[in-house]
This record gives C-alpha cells, sequence and structure tokens, in this order.
C-alpha cells in the first residue's frame, strides 16, 4: 500500500495492521522526524519517505507490483495529484486508490456532461479511473476544523482503455483547448488553439456545442481524428 501525506499517522497506524508492506510519503520533514518515525519503528518493514508527492515518478517503485493509494488529500493539491496519477505510466502500479478531497473537488470529478461541474479534471478522470462515490464528512470529523466538506472516492484504473504517452499528451491538450472558455462554443474555442476546427462535425460534434456538453467518446473520437489525419 502507498499512503500519501500520512500527517501525525492516524490513518497510517490502521494500515498498518493491516499490511506492513507500506510506503508512506509526507512532506512535513518535522512531522517524518516526530510522531511517525515513533511509529515506523514499531513496523521496520514499512518505509517512510520524506518527499513531496506531487514530484513523485513511475520510476521510484522499482517495478513493484500493483498497490492500493490511500490518503487524505490535502485540499490544495488533490486535483493536481489525480491529476498526475491518471498518467499513462502510473497505471501498472495503482490497483486502486481511495482518496478523501474536498467535496467540490469530487463533485468535479464525476460530474457528468451537461452539468456545471463537468470540465477537463472530470473528462481526464472519467478517461483513466472507473470512479466510485464513497460517503460524506463532515467539518466536525476534522480538528482543527476544516470549512468544507469531504468527501472519500475510489477510483479504480481502467484497463479497457490503453493510450501511449503521444495519444494521451494529444488528448490534454486538445481538451485544455476545448476548455479554455466554458462560455465560448466548441468551435470557437478551437479557432483560437492549435487545433482546425473543421473536424468537429466529422466527429459528431456540433460546432456550435458548448464543451461542457460534449462526452469524452467524442473527445476521444476527435483527438482520434486528429492524431490521424494531422492538426491542419
Amino acid at each position: 500500500m502507498i499512503e500519501i501525506g500520512p500527517g501525525k499517522g492516524a490513518l497510517t497506524e490502521s494500515l498498518l495492521r493491516i499490511s506492513q508492506d507500506l510506503i508512506a510519503v509526507e512532506i512535513d520533514g518535522d512531522l517524518a522526524r516526530g510522531p511517525l518515525a515513533a511509529l515506523f519503528e514499531k513496523y521496520p518493514r514499512a518505509r517512510l519517505w520524506v518527499a513531496d508527492a506531487r514530484r513523485l515518478e513511475p520510476s521510484q517503485w522499482g517495478g513493484c507490483h500493483p498497490r492500493k493509494f490511500f490518503g487524505n488529500l490535502p485540499y490544495n493539491v488533490a486535483s493536481h495529484l489525480i491529476q498526475k496519477f491518471a498518467e499513462p505510466e502510473w497505471k501498472p502500479l495503482i490497483s486502486e486508490m481511495i482518496f478523501m478531497v474536498q467535496k467540490e473537488v469530487a463533485e468535479r470529478i464525476w460530474a457528468v456532461p451537461g452539468s456545471k461541474d463537468y470540465g477537463y479534471l472530470s473528462c481526464i478522470c472519467s478517461l483513466a479511473f472507473s470512479i466510485e462515490k464513497g460517503f460524506q464528512v463532515s467539518p466536525g470529523a476534522f480538528f482543527p476544523r476544516p470549512k468544507v466538506e469531504s468527501m472519500v472516492l475510489r477510483l479504480l484504473p481502467r484497463r479497457d482503455l490503453l493510450l501511449d504517452r503521444e495519444s494521451w499528451e494529444l488528448l490534454k491538450d486538445l481538451l485544455s483547448a476545448c476548455f479554455a472558455h466554458r462560455r465560448k462554443t466548441i468551435h470557437n474555442n478551437l479557432k483560437a488553439s492549435r487545433f482546425d476546427a473543421s473536424w468537429l462535425p466529422i466527429a459528431g460534434i456540433p460546432p456550435a456545442a458548448r464543451p461542457e456538453d460534449i462526452s469524452v467518446e467524442k473527445f476521444l473520437t476527435l483527438a482520434a481524428l486528429i492524431s490521424k489525419k494531422g492538426l491542419n
């Protein structure tokens, strides 16, 4: 298992009782030298890394078997981390991820076309994961008490959609261009980008549609056409 941001070890101790084959990644050196150090002394097989999870690379795991990722993700980095773990190189290393995130972030992750929360993050997560809603956690469950509600999500890497690095980068660039301005039509957004908007009707996408109304499948079709025919 891998825990992101163990903090003082409240979740970590429960995880260690299940399996000592745990890697905990903590950015705060003071926590790592304090309560976490004392906890990990009791479990010699477990490992504590003092590192920024945002800078982890797949090569650091040394080809280990897929692991379960856990964590109460800091609200300011949750979407960044989940997008990072959506990258193609991470898929073989993840069996599942169970994260607690800010409720608003969770709503953007599982949003569907036509909803106000649907956007770039929704598409990336839908392409990379099967998403299961967990339970809501109120501010009163924390100390100090935050000003936001939290949600637990379970993310399972999709094995039915495997994209290589080049295809994934093109798809990300395309989604960024399409969602650049939510109030503009998808045609006008693409006109301001490096992508040729004339491919929209061929992909079955009305040029006058808003990006938040377009399904992930349509974006995939458009990316495939662009990749096959070139950008222009």
